[in-house]
């Protein structure tokens, strides 16, 4: 069972983090190189105060036991990972895009990265018990 709630928490993350990313970008065309990193990192720290913790608890169980943080780490690892490949997308980075499209976009490609996640252990994505 934990182990389905991993991908659930990761597209809640996901869905959290992607409105502030997407915004950062916008920014990130009048910044060197360098500053890539730091500015993607801030928007993810940025998005965490945002999240409600009433919401992860609903997905993970309340209260959280050992195996809860357990897989609410992974579900943040799956999140991180799930981001940083959205981000090697090509279609994130196009100047003509909004903020909402960037962000919607965002979503898109890490759900795609979450749900190849869950085939390759065998979950049927379809079968997730919650959204992504």
């Amino acid at each position: 069972m934990a182990t389905r709630r991993i991908p659930v928490c990761a597209g809640y993350l996901v869905r959290n983090a992607a409105p502030h990313i997407a915004g950062a970008i916008e920014h990130i065309r009048n910044q060197p190189c360098g500053e890539l990193k730091r500015i993607i990192e801030d928007a993810i720290d940025a998005s965490r105060s945002t999240l409600s913790l009433a919401c992860v608890q609903h997905i993970m169980g309340s209260p959280l036991d050992p195996m809860a943080f357990e897989s609410l780490a992974a579900a943040g690892r799956l999140c991180n990972e799930a981001i940083e490949a959205a981000l090697k997308r090509p279609g994130i980075w196009d100047r003509r895009r909004s903020t909402r499209t960037r962000s919607e976009l965002i979503v898109k490609y890490t759900n795609g990265h979450i749900c190849s996640w869950m085939r390759d252990r065998g979950i049927n994505p379809a079968e997730k018990g919650g959204d992504l």
